[in-house]
Parts: structure tokens; C-alpha cells; sequence
């Protein structure tokens, strides 16, 4: 972890690094729901997609790293908070999986039928 902690909540991982390091594409946004629900990952900025040069990458905290450092109004950063530890039992862990898959967000579908029905016009 290259970060050591000092950069936790403010963790900007692009879709490009996801697949850089073995995950498909098209189960970037399930794994990312998933390691919410199981309480490893919270989602402290949600990016947006990519357009020329201009990027606005999510930003990612992981519940079980200290943070190390003070942002630039002087407020620390989060703390380990450990979600991952309410899950106790088997059946719990998978109902968190089931959630997370029903909570595939329906914005880009909207956004891609918005943009087809403007181009028709």
C-alpha cells in the first residue's frame, strides 16, 4: 500500500487501474457495491465519467486503514471504523452480496437515453 495510510478517504482509483489489476470491466461496478456492502470500502467521492482531459476520478476510503494525515482546513482524515466487522455470520455476508446487487444504480441508463433522444432531435 503505497499510500500508508496518509491519503485513506482520498483514494482516487479510475476504472483504467481496476482493470490494470485483473478485474473486468464490466464487474468493476459490482465489486465496488460488494466491498461496500461487506463494509471494506466506503465511497467518499463519487466521479463521473471521463471526457477528454478533463477527469473527476471516485475517491475511496478503506475502513480498516488508519488515516495519517490533516486535510488543508486542518480536519483529520477518517478513522479506521472497521464496518467490515458487523458481518458475523454467513447468511449475513451474503445478504449484504444480494444488496449490493440490487443496488445497481439506473443513472447511466437514463444518461445514455437522454443523450440518444438529444441527438435524435
Amino acid at each position: 500500500m503505497g499510500h500508508a495510510g496518509s491519503l485513506n478517504g482520498r483514494l482516487a482509483c479510475p476504472y483504467r487501474d481496476f482493470e490494470a489489476s485483473g478485474i473486468p470491466y464490466k464487474a468493476i461496478a459490482l465489486a465496488i457495491r460488494q466491498c461496500v456492502g461487506l463494509g471494506f470500502l466506503e465511497i467518499t467521492h463519487q466521479g463521473t465519467p471521463s471526457i477528454s482531459q478533463y477527469r473527476n476520478p471516485s475517491r475511496y476510503r478503506l475502513t480498516y486503514v488508519y488515516g495519517r494525515e490533516k486535510l488543508v482546513d486542518g480536519t483529520p482524515l477518517p478513522q479506521r471504523t472497521d464496518e467490515w466487522k458487523r458481518i458475523e455470520t454467513d447468511e449475513q455476508a451474503a445478504a449484504a452480496l444480494a444488496s449490493a446487487e440490487e443496488r445497481k444504480s439506473t443513472a447511466h441508463v437514463r444518461r445514455a437515453g437522454l443523450a440518444r433522444a438529444k441527438r435524435a432531435a
